[in-house]
């Protein structure tokens, strides 16, 4: 009965620790998420105003980049998602 009895606790401390690693995977992508969604979302608005033509007409190649930065920051949230 002792072996049982330490194999139950030592389930049950497995148990816990699993439960704790979760919540701290858990809390840690949450802020990972919101630390990276943040600048993003400013820089994604920023190009946006810059494709709206808002500040001015831009050159060939600098309307490739700020739209090829749109299209890259938009699926971003989504990637986040994914990671969550």
């Amino acid at each position: 009965w002792k072996s049982k009895a330490l194999s139950r606790c030592a389930t049950e401390g497995l148990s816990e620790e699993a439960e704790r690693a979760s919540k701290f995977k858990d809390e840690f992508l949450s802020t990972m998420s919101h630390e990276l969604r943040t600048p993003l979302d400013a820089i994604l608005g920023f190009t946006e105003l810059l494709t709206d033509k808002r500040y001015g007409e831009m050159n060939e190649r600098q309307s490739r980049y700020v739209s090829s930065s749109c299209c890259t920051l938009r699926s971003t949230p989504s990637a986040c998602n994914s990671v969550e």
